[in-house]
C-alpha cells in the first residue's frame, strides 16, 4: 500500500511541475507595425502652386507646411498646394499605416515670388444637380438627382487672365472646354460617361447607363462660391427583358462649387 501511495505522490508532483512550467510560458508579443518614413521628398513650383512628390509604401500620407498639417488621407505620393501667396514655405510628409504614423520625411523649401494672383486660383468642391426627363421609346420619365464629389481646380492665372480650369470627378479629370471673362467661367462639352441612373420604366425598377454631355454651362465666382447653370444631354440604354432599349436624356442642370483652399 505504501508503494502505491508513493507512486501516486510522485505523479502529483510531476503534474504540478508541468503546470508550473506552463505558467512560466509567456504569451508571444505581437510584431509591431513598422511604418517607414517617406523618402525623396521634392518640390517644384508651377505658377503659385507647390507640387510635392515623394516615395513611400504607406497606406496614406499627411502633408505639413511650415510645421502645420495642411492635408491628410492622401492616397497618392504626390500633392499640390494651390494658390500660395509670396513667401518661403517648408514642407515635410508623414506616412500612416493603419493607426501607426511614420517619422517625418526629409524637408524641402520653396520660395514663391510676389506675383499678383488671380483671386479665383484655388480648389473648389461641389456638385451638379440635374432635373429633367429621360425618354425611353415614347415614355418620358421625370428624373432628379445630384452628382456629388466634383472638384474644380483653378491652377493658373494672373489677375483675370490666362485662367486654367480643371474639373475632377472620382479622382479622374473630366474633359471639357472653358473660357473665362472676368469672374465668369463658361464650360462646354464636359463629358461624364457611363453614368448609372435608377428609374422606374413601365412599373419596373431599372438602371439606365448613359453618357452625358454638359453644354453651355455658365457661371460666376463671387465670395469664393461658383454658381452656374446649363444643359446636359446624352444617349444611353436600359436592359429590359434581356434586350437593350435606347434612351435619350435632356437635363437642365445647376452647378455649385465652394472654394476650399
Amino acid at each position: 500500500m505504501k508503494k502505491y501511495l508513493l507512486i501516486f505522490a510522485c505523479l502529483l508532483m510531476a503534474v504540478s511541475s508541468c503546470k508550473k512550467d506552463d505558467d512560466k510560458k509567456e504569451t508571444p508579443t505581437p510584431t509591431p507595425v513598422v511604418c517607414d518614413a517617406p523618402t525623396d521628398l521634392a518640390v517644384t513650383l508651377n505658377a503659385n502652386n507647390a507640387v510635392l512628390k515623394w516615395s513611400g509604401s504607406s497606406s496614406s500620407y499627411r502633408v505639413y507646411r511650415n510645421d502645420v498639417e495642411v492635408s491628410s488621407d492622401i492616397m497618392d505620393t504626390t500633392f499640390t498646394d494651390y494658390a500660395l501667396q509670396s513667401g518661403t514655405y517648408t514642407y515635410k510628409v508623414k506616412g500612416v499605416c493603419n493607426t501607426e504614423e511614420s517619422d517625418f520625411s526629409n524637408e524641402v523649401t520653396i520660395t514663391v515670388n510676389g506675383t499678383t494672383l488671380n483671386p479665383f486660383v484655388g480648389e473648389y468642391k461641389g456638385s451638379v444637380t440635374i432635373d429633367g426627363t429621360i425618354k425611353v421609346i415614347q415614355q418620358d420619365i421625370p428624373y432628379n438627382n445630384t452628382i456629388n464629389d466634383l472638384r474644380m481646380i483653378i491652377t493658373q492665372g494672373v489677375e483675370y487672365e490666362n485662367v486654367n480650369v480643371v474639373i475632377v470627378y472620382n479622382d479622374s479629370e473630366i474633359p471639357f472646354n472653358a473660357t473665362t471673362n472676368g469672374n465668369s467661367i463658361n464650360i462646354s462639352d464636359m463629358q461624364l460617361n457611363d453614368v448609372s441612373i435608377p428609374v422606374v420604366y413601365n412599373g419596373i425598377n431599372v438602371t439606365v447607363t448613359v453618357d452625358l454631355t454638359f453644354t453651355n454651362m455658365q457661371g460666376t465666382i463671387e465670395n469664393d462660391v461658383f454658381n452656374g447653370s446649363g444643359l446636359a444631354t446624352g444617349v444611353g440604354f436600359v436592359t429590359v427583358l434581356g434586350g437593350n432599349v435606347d434612351v435619350e436624356v435632356n437635363f437642365p442642370v445647376t452647378i455649385v462649387f465652394n472654394k476650399t483652399r
